[in-house]
C-alpha cells in the first residue's frame, strides 16, 4: 500500500500516470508469466528466504561490548586514582602531621596501582 502511494507521489511529480494500451499491458503480463521469469523469479525468493535472519553478530555483539565497558574503565580508573590520591593524602598528613602514618598505606597504594593499570590499558591500546 505505501510503495503503491509512494509510486503515484512520484508519478505526480514527473507529470501524472498515464494510461497503458491494454495490448502492451497484456504482453508484459504474458512475459511475466513465462515460466523462465517465473523459475528466475522463485529462486531469487528462495535464496532471500535461504539467507541467514538479519540480527545482531558475533562483531556487532563484540563492538557493543566494547563501547558499553569503556565507560565503565573509564569511570572505575578514575575512582581508583581517586582513592589512591586520597589514601596517600591521609598517609602523608599522617606521617608527618601526627606522626603516626596509615598503616598498610603503602601496600593499598601498590594494589591500586596495578588494578589503575589494568583497568586503564584496554582504553589505551
Amino acid at each position: 500500500m505505501e510503495r503503491m502511494a509512494r509510486q503515484q507521489i512520484d508519478a505526480a511529480q514527473v507529470g501524472g500516470a498515464r494510461p497503458i494500451d491494454a495490448a502492451e499491458a497484456r504482453r508484459a503480463r504474458d512475459f511475466l508469466r513465462t515460466d523462465r521469469i517465473m523459475g528466475l523469479t522463485f529462486d531469487a525468493w528462495s535464496r532471500r528466504a535461504a539467507r541467514p535472519a538479519a540480527g545482531p553478530t558475533a562483531a556487532c555483539m563484540k563492538r557493543f561490548a566494547s563501547r558499553a565497558r569503556r565507560p565503565a574503565l573509564g569511570v572505575t580508573s578514575a575512582a581508583v586514582l581517586f582513592l589512591m590520591m586520597a589514601i596517600t593524602a591521609v598517609d602523608v598528613a599522617g606521617r608527618y602531621v601526627f606522626n603516626k602514618p596509615l598503616t598498610g598505606g603503602f601496600e593499598i597504594t601498590e594494589l591500586l596501582l596495578a588494578a589503575l593499570i589494568y583497568c586503564g590499558l584496554p582504553l589505551v591500546s
